[in-house]
């Protein structure tokens, strides 16, 4: 088959400028030709004297599609960049100084200062322009490090393509008349778009001060990336754009690569169409998935999420599109002697189980797909052949290999100081093996447009089947079911009036092969009963999803841990999670004991899951309230084997349980206090402590009789690890005993006591007594009465925690008796005489807990 015969069997009828021997062309219209003198020799170059006046528009031409592109991706930047400064600046933008004014792209030498009004702005906008065309960002501190981050913001860049295109098709006209004028078109295009992104990259830099480095640092692009990129853009555009032409009936738009003198097998074009077809519901979808998606986050920050949305919709819609299709969605940091990768697939556990909803967006455009290219076989009467069904795979092949480094964003970094020296890189995008993925879902679309098309095509409604089928079979009239196999549609039609397809005969009036027609009834009962398979499994899928992050997540056993132990059910959360404590230890970790403490866990809630695939575990951190103290906490959970056979089965690791230190204990020998209630034996007398589950404690000492009382110690116990807090004074550890007031009361009359059996004594110097009558001749008198004159005053004073003192002061006792006769000695009286003394009471006497008793102390008094 001739190109000419490829052209006209394409959709759209016959290209409008069809190449003839000799270099020339001719114009067809609806039913004339005209033949034209060539204005290139056969080899491409232009004719003598003919040079400029065909070169010049040509390049003048380019020059303008390219400057095109180039407004308009500056214009979008420049509203997006705009959005920034305002959330950034806060309306500084608003108020520039003439002198702020400076050149758009004038350089900014390196080691000024920067401008941090419209020159700054205006760089910025450039910079996301060379960005859209693939350059990558440079940052870079001179001795110090640097930073190259890439990152297509697809809005930008798309918006650049559709400019090019449509300034393509504009002026039809006007256009390359040959295949290789067309190259020529779309190259030079390229280069000038690609040029026009170099210069902007060598000309504009932003520079910042120098801070902590101590030397200014720069922002650039990339000049090499934005001169590829441009060119790679500017040509591939321009080249499609060279490939569109309008039906000459029936409207729209017709691809026709031949006028690039490219030849595609018809089986690769079909496949091209029904990729078309199947993207315009993931595109929209996805699409919708996306803007839901920022609309959630905008309800914390709208305007930022706005932006986003603007810059990178498209790298966020390919990457739903690729997790949505069973690809997945990898990041990694490898930084120094750290690297980690994380791959989020529907079958990550931190993705809900409503997300395999998504599922049925491929599987539709799939379906979609597959009913495209039956319906093309049937425009193009061939046999459904499985030797054509590479061509799918390979589309969509090409599509992910494009679509996967464009939609992502990779870093890498480098540090270097006199203490250390630091590389690595950053990644975020789909993964590579998605590309696999996009060609699995190809080889469906095939293997259901040869198994399943035919019933498709018969049940589904006679105006959704046209709408799906490529031209010419969407423009005929509704007249029954549509047909599957040999014979034709309709009446043959002439090709200069309507696209010349033959529908229902093969290429070159060999008859298609027969087919069995599919009834109507029978089709769509087959279609229902698939379904209702479909929705059964893919139900079924979300189900176990669902259960799968719900019920059986790795932080339910955490979870249900701390609910009993928020119920104050310490056998049920023993039974969740076994600590490796004694049984003598356990005296407090009872539900007797436990439902009894105050201030145990409340609100819950799970702040992150780290899992380790390889290792089968999972580090769920959590958080808990505790009478308004937060806390938080790691458990780890294993898994320990599968429940149904289709859920992980999860447990929590041996948890660690909260070690209460006491400090110390009073006494020689003390091994017990008291814990709410509950007397507990410490592990070790020298280092005392218990352990407790989360809550609040009161600890004492045991009950040593009335005259004894201990402290008591309110502790609050949160995360296993963390010292207890305490309630109230930090002045009640270490625990001791304290003399009750009782104790004291009775000091005081055992104090009494003693003086009143002093003062009856018949002496003036009474042994054991702390009054003492020291006057001259006291110690003779006989027959001595004391009397208290004074009454004194008695206050006791705690010395340790067992012994106090009594202080007898302000008191006045008197001493009356008798001398008896000194007959016969030198000065001696000759008869008995009276005696009196006056006796100040004024001492101390002190009293210790023995035994449980008040004893006084022997010689403690003065």
């Amino acid at each position: 088959m001739t190109e000419q015969d490829v052209a006209a069997a394409m959709p759209g009828g016959s290209p409008e400028h069809r190449e003839v021997r000799g270099g020339g062309y001719e114009t067809a219209t609806d039913d004339t030709t005209t033949r034209g003198e060539p204005a290139v020799l056969s080899d491409g170059l232009p004719r003598a004297g003919q040079g400029w006046a065909t070169a010049g528009p040509r390049l003048g031409r380019a020059a303008a599609r390219a400057g095109f592109g180039y407004v308009i991706g500056l214009a979008f930047s420049n509203v997006v960049v705009l959005g920034v400064a305002a959330l950034v600046a806060a309306g500084r933008l608003a108020d520039l100084s003439p002198a702020d004014d400076l050149p758009v792209v004038a350089p900014v030498p390196t080691g000024s200062s920067p401008d941090m009004g419209f020159t700054t702005y205006v760089v910025t906008v450039l910079l996301l322009l060379s960005a859209a065309l693939f350059a990558p960002f440079e940052v870079s501190w001179p001795g110090v490090g640097s930073f190259d981050l890439y990152a297509v913001p697809l809005t930008v860049t798309t918006l650049i393509a559709v400019a090019l295109v449509a300034g393509t098709t504009w002026r039809a006209d006007s256009s390359p008349r040959t295949a290789r004028e067309r190259w020529t078109d779309a190259g030079l295009t390229g280069a000038v778009l690609g040029l026009a992104g170099a210069v902007t990259a060598l000309s504009v830099q932003l520079t910042f001060p120098a801070g902590y480095f101590a030397t200014v640092g720069t922002v650039g692009a990339e000049p090499w990336g934005a001169l590829a990129g441009g060119a790679l853009l500017g040509t591939a555009a321009t080249a499609v754009g060279h490939t569109l032409r309008r039906r000459p009936t029936g409207g729209g738009w017709a691809i026709a690569p031949e006028r690039l003198g490219v030849t595609p097998p018809l089986a690769l074009r079909r496949a091209c169409g029904a990729a078309a077809a199947a993207s315009v519901l993931l595109v929209a979808v996805a699409a919708v998935v996306v803007f839901l998606s920022s609309a959630a986050a905008a309800a914390s920050d709208p305007a930022s999420a706005t932006i986003a949305l603007l810059l990178v919709g498209p790298n966020l819609v390919a990457v739903a599109l690729g997790v949505a299709g069973l690809g997945g969605l990898t990041t990694s940091v490898s930084i120094g002697p750290h690297a980690e990768v994380e791959t989020y697939t529907l079958l990550h556990p931190d993705v809900p189980g409503a997300a395999w909803l998504l599922v049925l967006v491929p599987v539709v455009a799939t379906v979609v797909a597959a009913l495209r290219l039956h319906l093309g076989r049937l425009v193009d009467g061939r046999a459904a052949r499985w030797e054509d069904a590479w061509a799918t795979p390979t589309v969509l092949t090409v599509v992910a290999l494009v679509a996967v480094p464009l939609a992502g964003v990779r870093a890498t970094v480098s540090y270097e100081s006199s203490y250390e020296e630091v590389a690595g890189a950053m990644g975020w995008g789909l993964a590579p093996w998605t590309v696999l993925v996009a060609a699995l879902w190809g080889l469906l679309a095939e293997a259901l447009s040869r198994v399943a098309g035919p019933v498709l095509g018969a049940a589904l409604p006679h105006r959704v089947v046209r709408l799906l089928a490529p031209r010419p079979l969407a423009a005929l009239p509704p007249v029954g079911p549509l047909p599957t196999g040999a014979g034709p549609a309709v009446a043959p039609q002439q090709p200069a009036a309507a696209d010349p397809v033959r529908v229902g005969g093969a290429a070159g009036g060999v008859p298609a092969p027969e087919a069995r027609a599919v009834d109507p009834r029978s089709a769509r009962r087959i279609l229902a009963v698939v379904a209702l398979a479909a929705v059964v499994v893919v139900g079924a899928v979300v189900a176990r999803g669902a259960v799968a992050s719900t019920v059986f997540a790795p932080e339910r056993p955490v979870e249900r841990y701390l609910a009993a132990l928020e119920a104050g059910d310490a056998s049920r959360a023993l039974a969740l999670a076994d600590p490796d404590v004694a049984r003598a230890e356990r005296v407090l970790l009872t539900h007797a004991v436990y439902e009894d403490a105050e201030a145990r866990p409340s609100g819950a809630r799970v702040l992150g899951v780290e899992r380790d695939r390889a290792a089968g575990t999972a580090v769920v951190t959590v958080a808990w309230d505790q009478d308004g103290v937060k806390s938080e906490h790691d458990f780890t959970v294993r898994r320990v084997g599968s429940r149904f056979g289709v859920f992980d089965d999860w447990e929590i690791v041996a948890p660690p349980v909260s070690v209460v230190d006491l400090g110390a204990l009073p006494g020689e020998g003390s091994a017990t206090v008291v814990v709410n209630g509950v007397e507990v034996d410490v592990t070790d007398p020298s280092s005392p402590s218990f352990v407790a589950f989360p809550g609040r404690w009161e600890v004492t000492l045991p009950d040593a009789g009335p005259n004894l009382q201990s402290s008591t110690a309110t502790l609050l116990v949160t995360a296993p690890g963390v010292p207890p807090r305490p309630v109230g004074s930090a002045d009640d550890l270490p625990l001791r005993y304290s003399l009750t007031e009782a104790a004291l009361e009775a000091a005081v009359e055992q104090a009494r006591e003693q003086l009143d059996g002093c003062l009856a004594a018949t002496s003036a110097r009474p042994d054991g007594c702390p009054v003492y009558d020291w006057s001259y001749g006291a110690s003779e008198a006989q027959d001595v009465t004391w009397t208290l004159a004074t009454e004194p005053t008695f206050e006791a004073e705690q010395l340790d925690a067992s012994t106090v003192r009594v202080h007898v002061s302000d008191g006045l006792a008197t001493t009356s008796g008798t001398l008896p006769a000194q007959p016969g000695r030198l000065f001696g009286r000759e008869s008995p005489e009276p005696y009196t003394g006056e006796v100040e009471i004024d001492y101390a006497v002190e009293l210790s807990v023995q035994d449980g008793e008040l004893v006084l102390r022997e010689s403690a008094w003065w």
